[in-house]
């Protein structure tokens, strides 16, 4: 799938505002590509971890620490900053008024994607959905990069060449408040309650972020969401994509809907009934993640053999919910 956007140049400058995991995927990357890199970062020089070191080191990487100026960063073509940054801050509307773009990891790499990408964002649920597609997928025998948000960065993956057939994301507000013309061929919606407040404001700033991952999708693409949750059926109403699915408890206009440990994905041509009796998915947040994966590859063309395979040898992260024991009914 061909995404939009421009590729970096070779001699372009970008200024890496902050060195965590995605500032730092992102300054290998945009060297690998040939851009003239400068690394901006609240910590010293010498506060850096020592891979930080040698590698800005070795490819004499101009370094900012102690805080972004806009001396250091003004004369540059792009500014890529970390999701952890805020696009709100001084310095970043001092860039932008001067006609330097602001863009994240996902902007960048939109241009390099040509695999079928699922992106998957909700306030809770999406690192286990995100999962559990990939599982799936890895189930019916695909090539399969599962991570963004969670294991490996996106612009690694890029950066190490081993492509996928298919790419899964966890997706953040913060990563797709900077997504550019990042297009996803699937888009999850799982849910939105109030998070991150401290950083959006209001809950209509957060709903924003998390629309951005359907903004440039076109026909041909798909969104899915929630039609348990209040916000998501309100944002399935403003959306312009014409294929839409949601999933749910209530089998009207759902695709994927059931109770309790069993569920269907209807899809017109196929109806393909699920039991999650004895799969660590057997609870009623299990229910409504296993829905929004097992739709995601049935559009994708997952048989039912190859589903069942997949949600039966599925094992949750740590630190997710797992049924225990029914207790007094």
């Amino acid at each position: 799938m061909i995404q939009t956007g421009q590729k970096i140049e070779i001699g372009q400058r970008v200024v890496v505002l902050g060195l965590g995991i995605s500032g730092r995927a992102a300054m290998k990357f945009l060297v690998q590509q040939g851009a003239l890199v400068l690394v901006s970062d609240f910590r010293s020089f010498e506060q850096l971890a020592t891979d930080d070191q040698e590698y800005i080191g070795k490819h004499k990487l101009p370094y900012e620490g102690g805080g972004h100026t806009l001396e250091f960063c003004g004369d540059c073509d792009t500014i890529f900053v970390s999701p952890g940054i805020s696009p709100d801050i001084q310095l970043l509307q001092d860039l932008r008024a001067k006609g330097i773009p602001v863009v994240g990891e996902l902007a960048i790499a939109a241009p390099y994607l040509t695999e079928i990408v699922i992106a998957v964002t909700g306030t809770n649920g999406k690192t286990t959905v995100t999962a559990l597609i990939g599982a799936l997928l890895k189930s019916a025998g695909k090539q399969v990069f599962v991570g963004g948000n969670i294991g490996t960065p996106l612009l690694d993956y890029l950066r190490r060449g081993k492509r996928a057939e298919f790419v899964v994301l966890e997706l953040s507000s913060f990563q797709l408040e900077s997504a550019g013309s990042f297009r996803p061929h699937i888009g999850i919606l799982l849910n939105v309650t109030p998070d991150h407040l401290d950083r959006h404001g209001t809950m209509v700033n957060y709903t924003a972020a998390k629309m951005k991952m359907f903004a440039q999708q076109t026909k041909d693409d798909i969104a899915i969401l929630s039609a348990e949750d209040a916000i998501c059926v309100q944002v399935e109403a403003l959306l312009s994509v014409p294929k839409k699915y949601c999933f749910g408890t209530v089998e009207t206009d759902c695709a994927a809907h059931g109770k309790g440990s069993k569920f269907s994905v209807d899809l017109g041509d196929r109806n393909d009934k699920y039991s999650l009796h004895d799969t660590a998915l057997d609870s009623h947040t299990g229910l409504l993640n296993s829905e929004a994966a097992v739709l995601t590859v049935s559009l994708l063309g997952c048989s039912k053999e190859e589903v069942k395979k997949g949600l039966k040898s599925f094992r949750l992260a740590k630190h997710r919910l797992q049924k225990v024991r029914l207790l007094a009914g």
